[in-house]
C-alpha cells in the first residue's frame, strides 16, 4: 500500500510554489517488497523532477518493518488455546497496521496483536462494544496468567 498524507507549500493561491513537500508511507506484508516499491518511488520522482528542471529532496525513515508468525508458532497456539478455552473464536489474520510488535519482533520476542473488536479504525466513526472490550479484557487477563 503507498498513500500520500500530505502535500503543502506555497504562499499564495495565484503563484507557483518555489517548494513542495510530499509526505506519505509505504506499507507491505514483506518488508523487501516495500523497499523496492520506495525506490520505486524515489526515481520516478527524481527523474519528473529532473525532466522539469526541479531538485529534489528524499528523505526516508523505517518506522516498522514487515514481520509474520507462523499459524504453528507456540505464541499462536497459546493464544488460539487460551480463546477456546474462554469460548472464544479465533482467527489468525495479517494486516498492513503497525505496533509496538513490529519492533518486539525485529528483537526476537514473538507475538501477536489482539484486536479488540474494533470497527471502522483510525477514523472518526471509530467505535467497539462493551461486550467486545470485556472479552478482549478477559482474554488479555487469561493470556497474561496462562
Amino acid at each position: 500500500t503507498v498513500n500520500v498524507g500530505t502535500i503543502s507549500g506555497g504562499s499564495a493561491d495565484n503563484v507557483v510554489p518555489e517548494r513542495c513537500c510530499v509526505t506519505g508511507e509505504v506499507r507491505s506484508f514483506d518488508d523487501g517488497s516495500a523497499r523496492a516499491r520506495l525506490a520505486e518511488i524515489e526515481a520516478t520522482v527524481k527523474q519528473a523532477a529532473q525532466a522539469v528542471g526541479a531538485e529534489v529532496v528524499f528523505s526516508t525513515e523505517t518506522l516498522c518493518r514487515a514481520y509474520r508468525v507462523e499459524p504453528d508458532h507456540p505464541v499462536a497456539e497459546r493464544f488460539k488455546k487460551i480463546c477456546a478455552d474462554l469460548g472464544l473464536s479465533s482467527e489468525l489474520t495479517v494486516t498492513y497496521g503497525g505496533s509496538d510488535n513490529n519492533h518486539f519482533c525485529l528483537h526476537g520476542l514473538q507475538g501477536l496483536v489482539v484486536a479488540p473488536g474494533m470497527n471502522s479504525c483510525h477514523s472518526c466513526q471509530e467505535y467497539t462494544s462493551v461486550d467486545k472490550l470485556t472479552r478482549a479484557a478477559k482474554l488479555a487477563e487469561a493470556l497474561i496468567r496462562e
